[in-house]
């Protein structure tokens, strides 16, 4: 039965393996869930930043230039 104690050797070493990694298995599971969380808050971000910018695109536009109206001719200087 070699077979059988080789068996229960390998999986003796390979319990040993999973409880050295579990530590670093939580961290990078921990590391993980944090920019998860990040990313939802960039995404409710970016959500809310197109919905004022639409508000403000679908705004009235306006009418006319504000500025000098164009068919008026340029105000005359006084030159002394």
């Amino acid at each position: 039965m070699p077979q059988i104690r080789r068996m229960q050797e390998l999986m003796h070493e390979l319990s040993s393996v999973q409880a050295a990694a579990l530590p670093q298995i939580r961290r990078m599971h921990e590391q993980l869930h944090e920019l998860s969380s990040e990313i939802a808050d960039q995404k409710a971000n970016n959500r809310e930043f197109v919905a004022k910018s639409r508000k403000v695109l679908e705004g009235a536009r306006p009418g006319t230039f504000l500025g000098r109206k164009t068919q008026e001719p340029f105000p005359k200087q006084d030159h002394e």
